[in-house]
């Protein structure tokens, strides 16, 4: 899908910039979170880069490996280190040391998903 500058494939997300064209890999891309008027890719290597998307679009393109933790956040699964209760209310932390709130409205599907994911990748890696 093709979007202002921006092209969504199978292995990535290629960002237009004037002359210059960039790749950004899903297992390099940690979380979006909106930073109004723009969305913030967050990568491994804790780099930010700023691009001008719906929130909505993303989850409809991005492959099952990333969740939604609240309107405003998404999450790849493969970076999440914890999740837990914190002061009544719930975050992850991500191994890059960034913290995401997570809403009530998707508490309960993203705990789901964290744990199916988990469990899975671990069958996978134990298979190996």
């Amino acid at each position: 899908m093709k979007h202002k500058g921006l092209l969504f494939t199978n292995e990535g997300i290629l960002l237009s910039e004037s002359l210059k064209i960039r790749t950004i890999t899903y297992k390099d891309i940690a979380y979006f979170i909106t930073d109004r008027p723009y969305v913030v890719i967050g990568t491994n290597k804790n780099e930010r880069i700023y691009i001008q998307i719906s929130m909505s679009l993303i989850a409809k393109y991005v492959p099952s490996c990333f969740c939604i933790c609240s309107q405003s956040a998404i999450i790849n699964l493969f970076y999440v280190d914890a999740y837990e209760e914190h002061q009544q209310t719930f975050r992850v932390c991500l191994r890059n040391a960034c913290i995401v709130k997570v809403s009530r409205r998707y508490h309960n599907s993203l705990r789901i998903q964290i744990l199916l994911f988990k469990k899975t990748n671990e069958i996978l890696v134990n298979e190996s």
